[in-house]
């Protein structure tokens, strides 16, 4: 049997559901590891890299959730890190707004 015309394959509607969740402001379990990763160093920002091994979660997966709370403004750029052997590196660090939404994250988590 044919598929109706205008009927959104897997992918539209996989990615129709995941642009609905990033306007809604929902963090999820990798946005989180990422925000608690910056709220627990001593240096309050890392760069992607240094996010990635430490988390350990792979580097793509952390890109994409830095960028996911840089748009949603818990998370904004910080100083660059100079490197002899490459471009330098954007560090990223927690907002006002990424502390208060971290720490009602883990209220909620506690009171469950």
């Amino acid at each position: 049997m044919a598929t109706p015309i205008g009927t959104p394959s897997g992918a539209e509607t996989k990615r129709a559901a995941f642009d609905a969740h990033r306007r809604s402001g929902g963090i999820n379990r990798q946005q989180l590891r990422v925000m608690k990763a910056l709220a627990s160093c001593r240096e309050g920002a890392l760069t992607r890299q240094q996010l990635s091994a430490r988390i350990p979660m792979p580097l793509t997966s952390v890109c994409g959730r830095v960028r996911e709370l840089l748009d949603t403004g818990h998370l904004e750029l910080g100083e660059q890190e100079r490197r002899k052997d490459g471009p330098a590196r954007s560090r990223v660090q927690l907002t006002n707004a990424g502390y208060d939404a971290l720490e009602l994250m883990l209220e909620a988590q506690e009171e469950s």
